[in-house]
């Protein structure tokens, strides 16, 4: 890393003028024990003070499953309990009220449930709801400081977004970007909306579970892969609340109030094509009980969500016409990406068009490594492995 020598410890290093200072060593380390973490927030402002406050974790991530996982420790990483209690006790223990910024340079963590468990402990947060290419954040933008010491941390929020989007352009790997920037004052009031929307879509389910299939996998996704039962099966909050208006499911009223008070919480935010409808939190909705993770269940503060979740899986399994993902697509030559529960074939990825339905997350770099996705010219990219089932053309209500 810049001059220092190659390591294979847990260093402590300092930029100072454009250099990096190795300013100490601790030897072999996890960096999925939270009081590790704590132990960094610790030693970084009480050594270091300053005006203001920011904390950037880098690293993988893994939506409301967690952050990290050290390759030296069986891929440990940090729950969000854990992450919670480590930043906690880390500011608690410099007598810091709440970190100015709070950022994920990392997959996925720009979740409903990372976001309602940590923003009580920054005053802002930068999270991404899907997939980041390996590019990661310019750090460059950090200069902001240098030139205007008095900018606000809103501003350093918007300039690592503007920063991020240009790098990843640049180095072609923009098309499914999605960061944004959260205001955590505003969380609470759209958390009561929120709230509002699960009780609306839970008293709908005995007569309109149609619906609700119809408008999730209609909904803008993320953390797609090819193999459904890895994916990460995480939806847009706003597009979930447009679909579910659209398909009658919740008022416009509703939607509009909802969409309002989730643009106060997201006051920035950089998408790319392939994530157009990022309204900036995303929530966990596999669309098939199948592929529901039983750790979901040890998620603090998810209980409405769940039971949402665990009735409307109850109400699809009694009644075939509730649109799901097929689960075993049984592709044959290449020609046809799978059959659906309706009996259609509903991607051909052969034909080098980019069908309805058949829209994947081919920035992934594992997705390239594992060949399933193809460039189809220099600004769109197919996946062969997305196999989505909307069976709403002749289904009735019930």
């Amino acid at each position: 890393i810049g001059s220092i020598k190659n390591f294979t410890s847990t260093k402590r290093l300092r930029v100072k003028d454009g250099k990096l200072i190795d300013v100490g060593d601790l030897g072999e380390t996890n960096t999925g024990d939270p009081d590790e973490l704590t132990g960094f927030i610790n030693w970084g402002f009480k050594n270091y003070p300053a005006e203001r406050y920011m904390l950037i974790l880098w690293n993988h991530g893994h939506a409301w499953q967690g952050y990290g996982g050290d390759s030296s420790s069986n891929k440990d990483k940090l729950t969000i309990a854990e992450m919670k209690s480590s930043i906690k006790a880390g500011l608690e223990s410099v007598n810091i009220d709440k970190l100015d910024l709070l950022g994920f340079d990392a997959c996925l963590m720009g979740d409903y449930t990372v976001a309602n468990a940590l923003n009580g402990y920054a005053k802002y947060m930068l999270l991404s709801a899907d997939f980041e290419p390996n590019n990661g954040w310019d750090y460059n933008d950090l200069k902001l400081f240098s030139s205007h010491p008095s900018a606000s941390s809103e501003e350093l929020g918007r300039k690592l977004l503007a920063g991020f989007k240009k790098q990843s352009k640049s180095k072609g790997k923009h098309q499914s970007i999605a960061l944004s920037l959260i205001d955590t004052e505003k969380f609470a009031t759209f958390k009561g909306k929120f709230d509002g929307l699960l009780s609306e879509m839970k008293s709908s389910i005995s007569n309109k579970a149609v619906r609700i299939g119809r408008s999730r996998v209609n909904t803008q996704e993320y953390g797609r892969t090819p193999k459904l039962d890895v994916a990460y099966h995480m939806i847009d909050i706003g597009d979930l609340a447009k679909q579910l208006s659209f398909n009658g499911v919740i008022s416009t009223e509703f939607k509009d109030d909802l969409l309002v008070k989730l643009d106060d919480v997201v006051v920035d935010k950089v998408h790319g094509r392939l994530t157009e409808k990022l309204s900036g939190i995303s929530i966990y909705f596999p669309v098939h009980k199948s592929y529901y993770a039983d750790e979901f269940d040890d998620i603090a503060d998810t209980s409405a969500w769940r039971e949402f979740l665990t009735a409307y899986y109850a109400k699809a399994s009694s009644n075939s016409n509730v649109p799901y993902f097929s689960k075993d697509p049984s592709a044959n030559d290449g020609d046809k990406a799978g059959g659906d529960s309706c009996g259609n074939n509903v991607c051909n990825t052969k034909s080098g068009e980019n069908p309805q339905n058949c829209e994947a997350d081919c920035e992934d770099p594992e997705a390239f490594d594992e060949g399933v996705c193809s460039d189809v010219n220099d600004d769109s990219k197919q996946c062969s492995g997305t196999y989505l089932v909307d069976c709403s053309g002749n289904s009735p209500q019930f």
